[in-house]
């Protein structure tokens, strides 16, 4: 797109907000063109002979990287789009909405943007964040994201003075552009949001390969598998033995134990594992194998860096070895496997990225993306 082509309050403003200070928030609502403006100042942040990185911390829409993670790139050339942009690195937040996942979307933003600043210490950082801007939830996410960067600049979109709270707290820390949303910016429907995520996922596990991963080897962090010590195999076959049930992997901790068994446990059961286990005070979860099934993760090298994301095909733990789906190149070594919140169902142990897996917002609540 041409220089004409861009809302003239962009044009007037772009060269105030880049000469402002090194770190740029973007804050705005859904379809209020935040990204589209991303580019644009990406574009004159190049022109100005300034090197730049990018953070694409909309997990739901994202641009740079799948969804569900907080992505880094560097622009070497203009953008078409933000989406030109390959992405660098990433941080896994494990869904495609901040709500309920605020914690990781908010330090997940934080360390991209001190990625960037340690690994090529660009001239400028842009940061184009969700949509998520209304309600409790909304406010609270903006609020600490914008408290803990400490932005030089933040630039608001608006259609009717919407942001007016956060922008009077931050003309009094940093530099706060207010611009409006411009009319040429086009809603989208939620099945054209569906089908932008359906396809980044189709692109970003086009390539992907089968890999078997042993169980000992891996550490599991975010979820409620790795909450706890494993029992040895000798220890499992004796539960298994005493209960009449097979119980596949068994973990306790002093605040809670797991059971995976392929036949549910009655409430007398439990309390006995229980008591065998030491857990009398604490919670103890049953779940079957197939809860596993088509979650969404991501493959951590040793040094905590996330290398790929990837889909469970199966939890073997007779074998004691996990199936991932994932572009992670053959021969990379993987510590530890994060879990997400987000399911794809499977097809013959292939996902499946149609519109069905993504479900709309209830009535009355505030859009995901």
């Amino acid at each position: 797109m041409t220089e004409a082509g861009f809302p003239q309050e962009w044009q007037q403003k772009a060269a105030e907000i880049i000469e402002s200070g090194r770190l740029i928030v973007l804050v705005g609502g859904v379809d209020s063109g935040k990204t589209t403006f991303a580019s644009y100042l990406v574009n004159r942040i190049m022109e100005a002979g300034l090197s730049c990185a990018v953070v694409d911390a909309d997990v739901g829409q994202a641009s740079i990287g799948p969804p569900a993670v907080i992505s880094l790139g560097f622009p070497e050339s203009p953008v078409e789009r933000l989406s030109d942009i390959p992405m660098d690195s990433f941080y896994f937040a494990g869904a495609i909405s901040p709500q309920n996942h605020l914690l990781p979307c908010v330090v997940g933003t934080k360390k991209m943007v001190e990625l960037a600043r340690k690994k090529k210490n660009p001239d400028r950082i842009v940061v184009d964040t969700t949509g998520l801007v209304r309600g409790r939830v909304g406010r609270t996410l903006k609020a600490y994201k914008l408290d803990l960067l400490e932005p030089d600049v933040v630039v608001f979109f608006q259609r009717r003075k919407e942001l007016e709270d956060l922008a009077r707290i931050w003309e009094r820390r940093a530099k706060a552009f207010r611009l409006r949303v411009a009319a040429e910016v086009q809603r989208k429907t939620f099945e054209e949001r569906a089908r932008n995520r359906e396809e980044k996922w189709r692109l970003y596990f086009a390539e992907s390969t089968r890999h078997e991963l042993p169980l000992k080897e891996l550490a599991f962090s975010r979820g409620i598998l790795g909450a706890g010590q494993p029992l040895e195999r000798e220890e499992r076959e004796k539960l298994s033995s005493s209960l009449g049930k097979k119980v596949l992997w068994a973990e306790s901790s002093s605040e809670q134990g797991i059971l995976v068994v392929e036949e549910r446990l009655s409430e007398d059961e439990l309390l006995w594992v229980k008591a065998c286990l030491g857990l009398e005070q604490a919670d103890l979860h049953q779940l079957s194998p197939l809860y596993f099934r088509g979650l969404l993760v991501a493959l951590i090298s040793e040094g905590g860096e996330a290398r790929a994301l990837g889909i469970v095909q199966e939890l073997d733990f007779e074998g004691e070895k996990i199936s991932i789906l994932s572009p992670l190149p053959a021969g990379e070594k993987i510590a530890e496997i994060q879990f997400g919140s987000y399911r794809f169902p499977l097809i013959n142990g292939q996902p499946a990225f149609q519109r069905a897996a993504f479900r709309p917002p209830e009535h009355g609540q505030p859009s995901e993306d």
